[in-house]
């Protein structure tokens, strides 16, 4: 028998072996909150007993007016002639003419109480209809015969499939926190479609983690610096420039690990966009056939220009009016662009020179946050 799959909720998950259970209950747990019963997983309780309509031949309503309690209880008194006493007539027949003027007050008291809480037990008996029918659809039919039996609860269920699964809140953190860190341990290095298959992985992994409270994705501190590790690598200038911009969000324990996801799948896009354009050979190793040899050179390559093909002028892609001082190199760049700081991201064919990377090592002594983490 094939499990089939609860169109009308559109979800996917099924459980036919422990290592689905993790899906399956995330699942399980979304069904559960969207019909209401998260609460009754959480205190381990379900339906109570069906209201019971109020009886018409309780003392409480057929006691003399100047005798009846003024509010309504369900509790039987101890002495003779209780509230909750059921009377009789002679013809074993009852009506309202039979109820006191204040009994009837009562009765319409309770009888409103009554259809009240009907409502609820009746919403309550389809949600949870609606549950165990998901449970029946998505759970294989021998996990169904061991774990789920006709007179237990859905709460009962759910932990017997766990057990069944050998699965416990232990495991699922280890699961989650092994999952983390092999992710960053398996990176890709360059922009290519590997690296947007490992955001959507690295989200899941987050979600996940953080659900388990895993401590390394909980805090700003350890998740972000783990992301930036990775993505250096793949995106340097990027990665660079938003540690400089996310810098008060992560000191304030603000910065949301989906909002670092979005911004690095945009930029992921346009690098993926632009790739092929650069790639078909805008910049040769030679540089149109010089070799640059003083540090306006550098920092005109550095800023993907190359000298022109005739002697004596320099073609310049890009001339702003001011140009942004690097602090490693001090060429004319920003430092988000340095190749002596991010080598990684240098067009090939870029020849350093050697007081320039002395000058630079001396930069990063001095000041860490310069070069990449």
């Amino acid at each position: 028998m094939s499990l089939s799959k609860p169109q009308k909720e559109g979800l996917t998950a099924t459980l036919s072996k422990p290592e689905d259970f993790l899906n399956w209950e995330h699942e399980f747990l979304l069904q559960a909150h969207r019909l209401g019963l998260q609460q009754h997983l959480k205190s381990k309780t379900f339906l109570g007993d069906e209201p019971a309509i109020p009886d018409i031949r309780k003392r409480r309503y057929t006691k003399t007016a100047t005798a009846q309690r003024t509010i309504r209880s369900h509790t039987a008194e101890s002495q003779d002639g209780a509230p909750d006493d059921i009377q009789e007539t002679a013809n074993g027949t009852w009506s309202i003419s039979d109820l006191t003027d204040q009994g009837q007050k009562i009765f319409q008291q309770d009888l409103t109480f009554y259809q009240l809480q009907e409502k609820v037990f009746e919403k309550q008996k389809t949600a949870l209809g609606t549950l165990q029918d998901w449970v029946i659809r998505t759970v294989s039919p021998s996990l169904i015969q061991t774990c789920c039996q006709s007179n237990e609860s859905i709460y009962e269920w759910h932990r017997n499939l766990r057990a069944r699964c050998g699965r416990t809140e232990e495991d699922e953190t280890k699961d989650a926190r092994n999952r983390y860190l092999t992710l960053l341990r398996t990176a890709p290095k360059t922009v290519s479609q590997a690296a947007f298959k490992w955001l959507d992985q690295w989200e899941e992994a987050m979600a996940k983690g953080r659900q388990r409270e895993v401590p390394e994705t909980l805090h700003n501190s350890a998740w972000a610096w783990d992301f930036f590790s990775v993505t250096t690598h793949i995106l340097p200038s990027w990665t660079a420039s938003y540690k400089i911009s996310s810098k008060t969000l992560l000191q304030n324990r603000a910065l949301s690990y989906r909002d670092v996801g979005n911004a690095f799948r945009n930029e992921l896009q346009d690098a993926e966009a632009t790739k092929g354009r650069v790639a078909r050979g805008a910049f040769s190793a030679s540089y149109a056939g010089e070799d640059p040899q003083d540090d306006e050179g550098d920092a005109h390559i550095i800023e993907g220009q190359y000298p022109s093909s005739k002697k004596g002028e320099r073609k310049r892609q890009r001339s702003p009016e001011k140009r942004q001082e690097c602090p490693a190199c001090g060429l004319s760049h920003e430092l988000a662009k340095c190749f002596y700081v991010f080598p990684n991201q240098a067009w090939k064919g870029f020849k350093p020179r050697e007081r320039i990377q002395k000058k630079v090592k001396e930069a990063l002594e001095e000041d860490s946050d310069l070069g990449p983490r």
